[in-house]
């Protein structure tokens, strides 16, 4: 079973990333003229950043896990 879900993993992770990518040029802009897609590009933007930096992968990791040690 645990092998099955890993051989899933690359692909469905390459899938994501590209989705995310295509977020970073995400335009909305409402009946007002507001840019209303900004949110959406700047998450999409940090979050490939996150996965592309592995120390900051860590850092992130360890920073939620702290909680659990307290």
């Amino acid at each position: 079973m645990a092998a099955e879900v890993f051989g899933y993993l690359p692909g469905w992770f390459s899938d994501t990333m590209l989705k995310f990518q295509t977020l970073a040029d995400f335009q909305y802009i409402d009946s007002s003229g507001r840019d209303q897609g900004s949110n959406v590009r700047r998450k999409s933007q940090s979050l490939v950043s996150l996965v592309n930096d592995k120390e900051r992968i860590q850092e992130v990791r360890q920073k939620a896990l702290a909680p659990r040690d307290k």
